[in-house]
């Protein structure tokens, strides 16, 4: 019998974005015959739930901020690399896979007999930390072409995102659906417009509302699902304040967080993409077509790659 390749994912993300929710779906889906997986994460995050399904054994770590170089930060940094090298003493890995800029950072400066794959999924790697810390890569993935290309990686493999939500979907009885109409008052010929994601400034959750604000008919109806509460850059209470002083509450909704995603595009009668900063691969966009809702997006980044 062949050992089993132990493999270390390594994430820093303290919200539930749709990286983690695919990264929860990798792990569910690997062939635990060839793999033995672990996650490691920041101490401070609050969505570990989301990788109940993917039964993996999950270690937490301080994971130190690197956006202000200073003392103080520096030994942080060091302080994250010392307890990340107790966790691999104790797993031995042999592949450490990471998807943030600091956990490149981290994996890159405690490497040591493990291989090192980098999955960037967005465009917000410095292009400074690629070059200083690209040689101790062994490969790199992307999420799609446009990222590739923006960071000049000429041997990185491409690897486009999908959906396993072909059977929650299919599942979902219509009485959930009625259910959940009821709960926020959308009637049987309301058109609901559904935007999914965090409510954060460069996602466009004001320009859709901006947008949707031309429309004069009661019968449309906006819904947010999604937060933006504790994260960079948030507009979820300017959006409800907003939303309050024009007195609309009745055609815009503020949803929050739905566990069950599946049941978000069946409530959705159009799903709208409103980010205004290059998007380096929609996750929300694949379960939206999975679930045949029509789809309205900005083009730009790897949206229009996906949809061609």
């Amino acid at each position: 019998m062949h050992k089993k390749i132990k493999i270390i994912f390594l994430d820093h993300i303290p919200f539930a974005g749709g990286a983690q929710i695919y990264l929860a779906n990798h792990i569910k889906f690997l062939n635990r015959k060839k793999f033995d997986p672990y996650l490691v994460t920041d101490k401070k995050s609050k969505f570990s739930f989301i990788y109940k399904e993917s039964r993996v054994p999950i270690f937490k770590f301080d994971m130190s901020t690197l956006k202000r170089f200073k003392p103080a930060s520096l030994l942080n940094l060091k302080n994250s690399i010392s307890q990340f090298k107790k966790i691999i003493k104790r797993i031995k890995p042999d592949i450490v896979l990471t998807n943030t800029t600091r956990g490149l950072v981290i994996a890159s400066l405690a490497k040591k007999d493990y291989k090192l794959i980098s999955y960037i999924m967005d465009y917000d790697y410095p292009k400074w930390i690629i070059k200083l810390f690209g040689n101790r890569v062994d490969q790199f993935l992307t999420v799609s072409k446009s990222i590739a290309k923006f960071y000049g990686l000429k041997n990185a493999r491409v690897f486009y995102l999908g959906s396993s939500l072909d059977n929650e979907i299919k599942s979902i009885r219509s009485s959930s659906t009625k259910d959940l109409r009821t709960k926020f008052n959308l009637k049987k010929d309301d058109l609901v417009i559904g935007f999914v994601g965090r409510l954060v400034r460069w996602k466009g959750p004001k320009f859709l509302l901006d947008a949707f604000l031309k429309i004069d008919n009661p019968k449309v109806k906006l819904v947010y699902f999604g937060t933006g509460s504790g994260q960079s850059e948030s507009v979820e209470e300017s959006l409800k304040k907003q939303v309050e002083k024009m007195g609309i509450q009745d055609r815009v909704i503020f949803f929050g967080f739905l566990e069950n995603r599946a049941l978000i595009y069946k409530l959705i009668d159009i799903f709208v993409l409103s980010s205004v900063k290059a998007e380096p691969f929609s996750t929300t966009v694949i379960v939206a077509a999975l679930c045949k809702c029509p789809i309205i997006a900005t083009n730009i980044g790897c949206t229009p790659e996906f949809i061609k």
